[in-house]
């Protein structure tokens, strides 16, 4: 009787193997692929590059990839590397609103047609590698780890939110580009980072943001570096306090229309080493 009613227990909607192979019994190839990769803890290798369109070898819908950050079911394997997906072009937005990622989340080489949803949520870690997403809505976002989003990755048509978000290591954004115009590119009012916060320089480039970038009321344990940046916007740190260095060395503030002068807004800032502002 107890094996009877574990069976038929139900299961909230995306939380099963069978439900993303309805009605053909089969995944999509590159879904086969990460299922494969995840429970050996390798990186599924879809293609060896940023996707520029989707075909029905490299696309992954999103529901599917939600249900193996969370998890699986008893048919599916996680391992505790977590979930790695490379060269995929992930169709629609992640919606982690909410949930708690079992494992690290990696999306390295891929193309997000969508927003990464991260409200309220809990991930060990993330890294966003060489990919596009449309945004990231990560506000009282929980990660005892660090969050990158580095090496060519791009977000834009959509801020990254990190408002309230609490993070236990690092934020790196060094490589990124940020692409928000109008509104704020970068949201990280009232978040504390009880590592570094790192928004340049890229090896080979300035790294550009076009929008704002706001840190008020932030609370950074570590240093702030945001050396051979390229800011398209206004830059408010307003009542932050920062452990360490806030270093701006090379940074450029510029405007898209010579008429809107931006800013960068400090007091009553708190930092408790030194501060190097060396900007054109």
């Amino acid at each position: 009787m107890a094996n009877a009613a574990a069976s038929d227990r139900k299961h909230p909607k995306g939380h099963t193997y069978a439900e993303f192979t309805f009605p053909n019994g089969k995944l999509l190839p590159a879904e086969e692929t990460l299922v494969e990769a995840c429970a050996i803890g390798q990186p599924a290798v879809i293609t060896t590059e940023r996707p520029s369109r989707m075909t029905e070898e490299n696309r992954i819908r999103p529901d599917f990839f939600r249900f193996l950050v969370l998890g699986g079911d008893d048919k599916v394997g996680i391992h505790e590397k977590g979930v790695h997906a490379a060269g995929a072009w992930i169709d629609g937005d992640i919606d982690l609103e909410g949930c708690k990622a079992t494992a690290p989340v990696t999306i390295d080489w891929c193309y997000v047609n969508g927003t990464l949803i991260l409200r309220d949520a809990e991930v060990p870690c993330l890294f966003v590698d060489n990919s596009f997403l449309k945004g990231i809505d990560a506000d009282r976002l929980r990660c005892p780890g660090s969050l990158f989003l580095n090496n060519n990755s791009v977000v834009q048509g959509g801020p990254v939110q990190l408002g309230g978000a609490n993070i236990g290591g690092d934020l790196d954004f060094v490589g990124a580009r940020f692409v928000n115009s109008g509104d704020d590119a970068i949201f990280c009012a009232g978040a504390t980072i009880h590592g570094d916060v790192f928004l340049g320089p890229k090896i080979d480039d300035t790294l550009r943001i076009i929008g704002g970038v706001n840190f008020d009321g932030a609370r950074i344990d570590g240093d702030v570096l945001c050396n051979e940046v390229q800011f398209n916007g206004n830059v408010p740190f307003m009542g932050s306090r920062i452990g360490g260095d806030l270093n701006f060395y090379k940074s450029i503030f510029v405007s898209a229309h010579d008429e809107k002068r931006h800013e960068i807004r400090f007091e009553p800032v708190q930092y408790r080493r030194t501060a190097v502002l060396s900007c054109r």
